[in-house]
């Protein structure tokens, strides 16, 4: 989960500051680290090996995708306790996502994840998909709409859509059958979805928040197609979201979403009757 935004497009949380001397004692923190990237955790020491060997395998597949790097390691720290979780978001000012599972946090540059509660599969996935907001920040401080950057996100670290055993990172897979079959029988309509607020439909309806990070999954593999009739122009927008660090205010953390999402109406509006008819009939059949 990355900042998230306002209905009126600005992206929060706002508050959040370095824990600082409120963060709660941790005992037995394993640290792992590269020229690249810091993980810190409170879990077993193999679990720390893993995780560090996870996340370091992640990290070239992300620079291959977004064809650059962060100038700056990336920070990992995975909770093993929800109440030190939670203690330690209330003490950047963050106590909002309390509730969530795991946070990109961008002022701090790290992303904070709890792992009670979770199978190792799962954690591995939230693990992928939040490292993968902090990195596309820190190559380009772009605000993207939610569609676009859960799709990005979930494109690597989806239930399904990647595998690891331990030492190789795969992605490209299709999406598990209890993320993808749900959305197969609901899915939101097209210009209902590009404007969902991610944070405020899991917080409002949960079922239907989940059914909506499964079609961010599928739409921008959709878009993505070698024989997508909007690849070009899609790759295009993206690359100009980027490279104009759309919605960026200099020196500060947070964001507004608003222009990119506009370019995309301008650019695809036009075409959003045959696209969602075209997204539904490959969605059926994935």
């Amino acid at each position: 989960m990355a900042a998230r935004q306002h209905p009126g497009g600005e992206q929060r949380p706002a508050r959040v500051r370095p824990a600082g001397d409120k963060a709660p004692k941790l005992a037995n923190v394993e640290l792992r680290s590269s020229d690249r990237l810091i993980v810190r955790t409170d879990l077993p020491p193999a679990d720390a090996d893993e995780l560090f060997a996870l996340a370091s395998a992640e990290l070239p597949l992300l620079e291959d995708r977004l064809d650059g790097a962060p100038g700056r390691k990336l920070q990992l720290f995975v909770f093993g306790k929800q109440s030190d979780y939670a203690a330690y978001l209330a003490a950047c000012g963050a106590s909002d996502y309390a509730n969530a599972p795991g946070m990109a946090e961008y002022g701090t540059f790290q992303t904070l994840v709890c792992a009670e509660g979770r199978s190792k599969p799962d954690l591995h996935a939230l693990v992928l998909h939040e490292l993968s907001h902090l990195y596309f920040y820190g190559t380009a401080p772009a605000f993207l709409p939610d569609w676009y950057a859960e799709g990005f996100a979930e494109s690597f670290g989806a239930q399904g859509a990647f595998s690891w055993d331990g030492k190789q990172l795969v992605l490209g897979g299709r999406l598990a059958g209890h993320r993808l079959d749900p959305l197969k029988q609901a899915p939101l309509p097209l210009r209902e979805f590009l404007d969902v607020d991610a944070h405020q439909l899991l917080a409002s309806d949960r079922e239907r928040g989940m059914r909506f990070y499964a079609q961010a999954w599928a739409f921008v593999r959709f878009l993505r197609l070698p024989d997508s009739p909007w690849r070009v122009r899609f790759e295009q927008w993206e690359a100009q979201c980027r490279g104009q660090a759309s919605g960026a205010t200099a020196g500060k953390f947070r964001g507004d979403a608003l222009p990119a999402r506009e370019r995309f109406a301008k650019v695809f509006g036009a075409d959003f009757g045959k696209m969602e008819t075209a997204f539904l009939a490959w969605l059926k059949d994935l």
